[in-house]
């Protein structure tokens, strides 16, 4: 008896699940789904692979727009994706990952061939009507001291781009992987042309101070996986 107990014992710890690391905690991540093209199903799944590697379960979830900042600084969550890094500085309970996870292009739209300028500065001392989407931390960071009639915050593309079709604004600023997936699966041909990408920054995952040491271990883990995936992209 005592020998088929042992012998059993060594035929689990010789078991290929037995060497595959067990995750020690989950972590619940945040990230803002309306009209976010940021994050993929690839970048997710990349991210869940690197946390499984340093011990951990990734479960996301999703909420609007304009609820990202109260949700990470109110809530049991335990991070957030996509931000950039001035984010960081008005969020001093979160730390970085050290390891851009995707890039964002915050982009100028108007009708085709009306001349808009493309800096901060002209754009604010302008008299042209500006639309931008509530809740992206880069735009609101520009623009929520100048709001006004001529300077508005608007909750959804749509609503930009009817509000632009129908002259009640001169611009919109949207990031450009959202702006160009709502215009392009749309039923409606909107009169809607791209000006130029007034930003283009990396974005990082934060997260609560309290998993500093995650983030630590985190960064060249994701940066491995990947160039790992990026080197398996076929050359023309």
């Amino acid at each position: 008896m005592r020998f088929q107990i042992s012998f059993i014992l060594v035929i689990l710890l010789l078991s290929p699940t037995s060497f595959a690391q067990k995750p020690s905690g989950e972590l619940e991540i945040l990230f803002v789904s309306s009209g976010n093209s940021l994050l993929t199903d690839n970048d997710k799944d990349l991210l869940s692979r690197a946390m499984e590697e340093i011990g951990y379960k990734v479960v996301y979830r999703t909420v609007p727009l304009g609820r990202g900042p109260k949700e990470i600084s109110n809530s049991s969550v335990d991070g957030e994706l996509v931000r950039i890094r001035e984010y960081g500085y008005v969020h001093p309970e979160l730390v970085r990952v050290e390891e851009p996870f995707a890039t964002a292009y915050f982009s100028i739209y108007s009708k085709p061939h009306k001349k808009v300028p493309c800096t901060w500065k002209e754009l604010i001392d302008s008299k042209l009507r500006i639309d931008f989407q509530r809740g992206i931390y880069y735009f609101e960071m520009n623009l929520s001291t100048h709001l006004s009639d001529r300077i508005q915050a608007i909750d959804t593309p749509v609503q930009m781009f009817r509000r632009l079709q129908s002259n009640r604004s001169d611009l919109f600023l949207l990031d450009k992987l959202t702006a160009e997936r709502e215009l392009g699966s749309s039923m409606q041909a909107w009169d809607v042309s791209y000006v130029c990408d007034i930003y283009v920054a990396p974005t990082y995952m934060y997260l609560k101070r309290k998993h500093a040491d995650i983030a630590v271990k985190l960064a060249p883990v994701l940066r491995r996986l990947k160039q790992k995936s990026s080197s398996k992209i076929p050359r023309e």
